[in-house]
Formats: C-alpha cells, sequence, structure tokens
C-alpha cells in the first residue's frame, strides 16, 4: 500500500474547485473536492478511511 494521492492542478478563477483523488496500491478509493486544497484533502482521506473500514461513516 502506497497511499499515494493525485491533486487536480489550482482551481481557476472560474472553477475554484480542488479535486483530489486518495489512491492505494493503484487503486482510487477515495474522493474529496473544496473551495480549499485541505478540506479537499481531509476529504479524500476520510472517504478512503471509512472504504478501507478503518473510520465509521458517521454521515
Amino acid at each position: 500500500m502506497d497511499g499515494s494521492g493525485t491533486n487536480s492542478k489550482k482551481p481557476t478563477d472560474t472553477s475554484k474547485l480542488w479535486k483530489v483523488t486518495a489512491v492505494v496500491d493503484g487503486q482510487s478509493i477515495g474522493f474529496g473536492s473544496g473551495v480549499r486544497l485541505r478540506v479537499a484533502k481531509d476529504r479524500a482521506a476520510r472517504e478512503a478511511l471509512i472504504a478501507l473500514g478503518q473510520l465509521e461513516d458517521s454521515s
């Protein structure tokens, strides 16, 4: 498990939205988006942890 992730480029003025994918062993397991990069990363990480069974989905 390499725990890598991908980030889209800095948002343009028209989009203002970061999109991040959490990737484990070459497989996308979490996706997050937000107007701030930190928010998008946190959302992707949370989704990945839920998918891996390491965190309960409380939403």
